[in-house]
């Protein structure tokens, strides 16, 4: 019997917030991910997170393209992965992967694969990644972050932010 798959977009938010690495959290994390991936399979999906935005900002004011800040952005979240697989004591001769068949072979192998977004496309996001991934490996997508839900825009932003309760993959997330 194969084991089920989840996808997990793990918010850089909740790596790396804005006073620095979360070690607690990612104890926790850890312990729980190894002990479910006794009867499970997990793709951990790592966000950019304040660090990324620090570069991406920085970029910005300078006048670059948004093409650079977001190659910027995609180099962080394969670190965050990078250090998040280091994290959980696994140094994989494979790298982190780049592309979805890359991740769906290592998953052939290892019960938990790291990974960061996978390539460039415009308005991608780690969550976006990982609900793609879930959906090409028939996985089940969980998103991970420091918001309380999936909303039409950022809550601590916009006060008019809707949350979004269910999201098919068959259709636009509704509110």
């Amino acid at each position: 019997m194969s084991k089920e798959i989840f996808v997990i977009s793990l918010g850089g938010s909740l790596i790396v917030p804005a006073g620095g690495i979360n070690n607690s959290f990612l104890s926790e994390f850890k312990s729980a991910i190894k002990n479910l991936s006794k009867k499970h399979k997990f793709v951990i999906v790592c966000g950019g997170g304040s660090t990324a935005r620090v570069y991406i900002k920085s970029l910005r004011k300078a006048g670059i393209s948004n093409y650079l800040q977001s190659l910027i952005g995609i180099s962080i979240t394969r670190t965050n992965a990078r250090f998040v697989s280091y994290f959980f004591d696994h140094d994989s001769n494979e790298g982190i992967p780049h592309d979805m068949k890359h991740v769906k072979n290592l998953l052939k192998k290892h019960d938990i694969v790291f990974c960061g977004a996978l390539r460039y496309a415009d308005r991608q996001t780690s969550d976006s990644t990982a609900a793609k991934l879930a959906h090409f490996l028939k996985g089940t997508f969980i998103n991970m972050t420091n918001v309380n839900g999936l909303y039409t825009s950022d809550p601590r932003k916009d006060k008019s932010a809707k949350l979004i309760p269910n999201v098919n993959a068959l259709e636009s997330p509704t509110a």
